[in-house]
């Protein structure tokens, strides 16, 4: 066989293989909004701590301006378990004085517009667990390891001390809200 010949047979050969629906040479398969590109990833699950939340809903922190746009975007989903929740309802029904009254309403729609609630894991094995040195925020970092967060949002010091061990041992990044709302610009 001449070597022109053998080309030819290596390039029919190659086409062959090339184009299974396994291929990475295949045609993307046309979603339903007529585009061909492969699925969209998963969003980023964040866990905001009731600090935070009181931050964003009730005083109106400009750091915290662009979290409801974002998390109305693809790319991030807060979630929250009915602990958390009671414990925001019970700080927000004892209130912060007149000068930041609580409208009810309006965080009653940011909850159910934003958040996602989830059962309440079981509690991470020993060797998984990170112990908070404050009891009542125990709940936001052993949600994180369990639901694998991307991030967790805090003012509190007993969770940002456990950041760079949440972070090491199960990729759950622990930051400030300047942090986070920092991420959601860029």
């Amino acid at each position: 066989m001449d070597v022109e010949a053998q080309q030819s047979w290596n390039c029919r050969r190659a086409e062959d293989y090339s184009l299974t629906a396994h291929s990475s040479q295949a045609p993307y398969p046309v979603d339903a909004a007529g585009t061909r590109y492969p699925a969209r990833m998963p969003p980023k699950l964040v866990i905001i701590d009731s600090q935070s939340l009181f931050d964003w809903m009730v005083f109106r922190n400009p750091v915290c301006s662009g979290w409801g746009a974002a998390l109305r975007g693809q790319d991030w989903e807060w979630i929250f378990t009915s602990e958390m929740k009671n414990e925001f309802d019970f700080v927000a029904a004892k209130g912060f004085g007149e000068r930041w009254p609580v409208d009810g309403t309006a965080v009653a729609s940011t909850w159910s517009l934003h958040g996602h609630q989830v059962d309440a894991p079981a509690p991470p094995g020993v060797a998984a667990r990170l112990h908070c040195t404050d009891a009542d925020d125990q709940k936001f970092i052993d949600l994180a390891i369990a639901m694998r967060a991307h991030t967790l949002v805090t003012r509190d010091k007993a969770l940002l001390r456990l950041a760079r061990k949440a972070l090491e041992r199960h990729g759950v990044r622990v930051c400030r809200p300047e942090t986070w709302s920092v991420e959601l610009i860029g």
